[in-house]
């Protein structure tokens, strides 16, 4: 008997299930029967620290977003390729 089910986006969730994880690349939510939905996320978020660990982000999120902010600010401003050579 398997108790493990997967919904898809926009539909409705079995009776007495919970949802355990989202599988983002599949665009599915894992569903287990409810008290077994909290342990097989726990699980699940062990065996994903276990496997990865814990990473620290290197450099500032905060400047690398005020970087692109910048530079998308100043592509703006530029004329289009097509019109620097001017009419």
């Amino acid at each position: 008997m398997k108790i493990r089910k997967t919904c898809g986006h926009g539909q409705m969730l079995p009776s007495g299930y919970g949802i355990a994880w989202v599988d983002f690349g599949r665009d599915t939510a894992v569903c287990y029967p409810v008290p077994f939905n909290l342990v097989a996320a726990f699980l699940r978020g062990a065996w994903c620290f276990m496997r990865v660990g814990f990473r620290p982000v290197r450099g500032n999120p905060r400047d690398a977003f005020l970087q692109g902010y910048w530079q998308g600010r100043a592509d703006r401003d530029q004329p289009p390729e097509w019109r620097r050579g001017g009419f």
